[in-house]
C-alpha cells in the first residue's frame, strides 16, 4: 500500500497536496488557454494576446512552479526512500550476519554436546571391554541414554551376566566332576583291594585244592593197596574154601 512509499501521514498528505496543486493549476491553465483560443477564433486577437501575455502566462508560470515543487518533493522522497532502503539493507545485512553467527555458535555447541554424548558412552564401553579382557567380570557398563549406544550398553551388561552364569555353571560342574572323580578313585581303590583279596583267596583255595588233590591221590593209592590186599585175601579165602571142599569130599569118600 501507500505505507511502503511514505514514512508518515504528513509526507503522504504533502505529496497529495502537491499533486492536487499541479492538477488545479493545469486545469486553470487549460481554461485560460481555451479562452485564448476562443478569442482568436472570434477575431479578438488583441484580447487574446493580452490574455495570453497576462493571466495565461501567470497560470503557466504557476503550473511550472507546481510541477517543479512536485518534482522537488519527489526527488526528496526518492532520496529518503534510498536512505531508508540503504538503512534497511544495512539492518538486514547486520541481522543476517548476526543470525549466521548465532547459528554457527549453536551448531558448534550442538556438535560439542553430540560429540560428548557419543564419546562418553564409547569410553565407558572401552573401559568395560578392557576389564573383561583382563578377566574382571565384576564391571557393568553405565547407561547414559536410551539411544543406540544405550542399547549397546544394555547388551554389554547382559553378555557379562551370561558369562558370569556360564562360569558359575562351569565351576559347579567342575566341583561335581571332582567329587565324582574322588568317588571313582575310592571305588577303584576298593575294587583293587577287593580284587587283591579275591586273588589271594583264589590262590589259597587253589593251594587247598592242590592239597586235597594230593591227599585224594594218596588215599586212592591206599585204597588200591587195600583193594589189592582184599583181593589177595579173597583169593586166599577162595583157595582155602576150595581146599576145605576138597578135604570134605575126600572125607566123605
Amino acid at each position: 500500500g501507500d505505507e511502503a512509499f511514505y514514512s508518515d501521514e504528513e509526507e503522504k498528505q504533502a505529496d497529495l497536496d502537491s499533486i492536487g496543486n499541479v492538477k488545479s493549476t493545469w486545469e486553470n491553465y487549460l481554461a485560460i488557454s481555451d479562452q485564448v483560443i476562443a478569442l482568436q477564433l472570434s477575431g479578438n486577437i488583441e484580447q487574446a494576446r493580452t490574455l495570453l501575455d497576462g493571466e495565461s502566462l501567470e497560470k503557466y508560470t504557476a503550473l511550472l512552479q507546481a510541477i517543479e515543487a512536485m518534482n522537488e518533493f519527489n526527488v526528496t522522497a526518492a532520496e529518503d526512500s534510498a536512505r531508508i532502503s540503504k538503512e534497511a539493507y544495512q539492518q538486514s545485512t547486520f541481522l543476517t550476519i548476526t543470525i549466521q553467527i548465532i547459528t554457527l555458535i549453536i551448531t558448534v555447541i550442538a556438535c560439542f554436546i553430540l560429540f560428548k554424548s557419543i564419546r562418553t558412552p564409547i569410553e565407558e564401553l572401552s573401559r568395560v571391554s578392557a576389564a573383561i579382557g583382563s578377566g574382571d567380570l565384576r564391571v557393568n557398563a553405565k547407561i547414559f541414554s536410551e539411544d543406540e549406544l544405550g542399547k549397546l550398553s544394555h547388551e554389554y551388561n547382559n553378555t557379562i551376566n551370561q558369562m558370569k552364569n556360564l562360569i558359575m555353571q562351569i565351576q559347579h560342574t567342575a566341583q561335581q566332576l571332582a567329587a565324582s572323580s574322588q568317588q571313582l578313585s575310592a571305588s577303584s581303590e576298593l575294587s583293587s583291594n577287593t580284587t587283591q583279596s579275591i586273588t589271594e583267596n583264589a590262590a589259597s583255595v587253589s593251594q587247598k585244592a592242590n592239597n586235597q588233590i594230593t591227599q585224594i591221590g594218596s588215599m586212592k593209592k591206599e585204597v588200591e593197596e587195600v583193594s589189592d590186599e582184599i583181593n589177595e585175601t579173597a583169593q586166599i579165602a577162595t583157595a582155602s574154601a576150595e581146599s576145605a571142599n576138597s578135604a570134605a569130599q575126600k572125607t566123605e569118600e
